[in-house]
């Protein structure tokens, strides 16, 4: 997904969560755009580099927020480990201290392995 783009799905996510929107069917709309988020951007260009790697961490966390407050647990968790795994790559400390805090608040909702995965990750960092 392009900078612009991914720039722009981050702010209807931050409204959404602040304001408690419903924006599944732009979700849905922008899925496969959202499932190449999952490739970190090979461009050398400085906004590639720097910029969109911190916004694919922070949408992460953002759309782990969003499928919390309705209670999709199991796409949640998925997106909250995706985000702590990002931020851990690109050393952002914040967003993974907010997705550490994510997580022990809702971990009573988690599987088992989602669980041991947490676990796992706090154990290699």
């Amino acid at each position: 997904m392009e900078g612009e783009k991914l720039s722009k799905l981050l702010n209807v996510m931050i409204a959404a969560n602040q304001y408690n929107l419903d924006v599944d069917d732009v979700l849905s709309r922008f899925k496969k755009d959202i499932d190449a988020v999952t490739q970190l951007p090979t461009s050398t260009d400085m906004y590639s580099q720097q910029v969109v790697p911190d916004y694919i961490a922070w949408f992460g966390y953002e759309m782990a927020y969003y499928y919390l407050n309705r209670e999709r647990y199991s796409v949640c968790f998925k997106q909250l480990l995706f985000a702590m795994v990002k931020s851990h790559i690109i050393n952002n400390e914040t967003y993974f201290i907010n997705c550490i805090g994510l997580f022990m608040r809702f971990q009573v909702y988690a599987t088992p392995e989602i669980k041991t995965e947490f676990s796992n990750l706090i154990e290699k960092v």
